[in-house]
């Protein structure tokens, strides 16, 4: 629902500004970039970018290497960036992600009961997300650092307790 949201939202900004979207590519962007360092009266720039901000350095170092001082680019960007392979390694990770989570549950079985295998944790972990939808599935697939509290939420809401609104806590 948010996704079809944003894209009607996008649609009306494309048909009511269309060439002002089709102005909006990188190389464009990155000359933008070289406009604010000449109007803040800077020689040189120090840049540091992240997904998309890789792409937009990459470019803008291609463009006015001389205008570079230092550059750090994290999360780099392929590329050949297609949006499709993005969301479909994504959704790999984030399955992935969930799997580990549901066996290390399993290894805590004395603690959180979901069950001793993964298999079974992982239906129970799912049986909890069809009962209370985006709650549950926030809680999901997340960093290995906030497993335990999260694994203790799970256990709280499977056991009568309230979900928590907003991000889980991790103690």
């Amino acid at each position: 629902e948010a996704a079809e949201r944003a894209a009607a939202a996008d649609r009306e900004c494309v048909d009511a500004h269309p060439a002002f979207v089709r102005n909006l590519t990188t190389p464009t962007i990155a000359r933008d970039l070289d406009r604010i360092r000449v109007a803040l009266g800077e020689d040189k720039i120090g840049y540091y970018g992240v997904s998309w901000g890789t792409a937009l350095g990459a470019q803008y170092r291609s463009l006015f290497d001389d205008h570079v001082d230092r550059m750090l680019l994290d999360s780099v960007m392929p590329p050949d960036f297609s949006v499709t392979a993005m969301d479909d390694g994504q959704a790999t990770a984030g399955e992935n992600t969930f799997h580990e989570f549901a066996a290390w549950i399993a290894r805590y079985d004395a603690i959180y009961r979901f069950g001793t295998t993964e298999p079974a944790v992982a239906k129970a972990l799912l049986g909890l997300r069809d009962e209370y939808g985006a709650t549950v599935n926030g809680m999901l697939a997340n960093p290995r650092r906030e497993w335990a509290g999260l694994a203790k939420q799970l256990a709280a809401i499977r056991d009568g307790g309230l979900p928590v609104a907003g991000k889980p806590t991790t103690s």
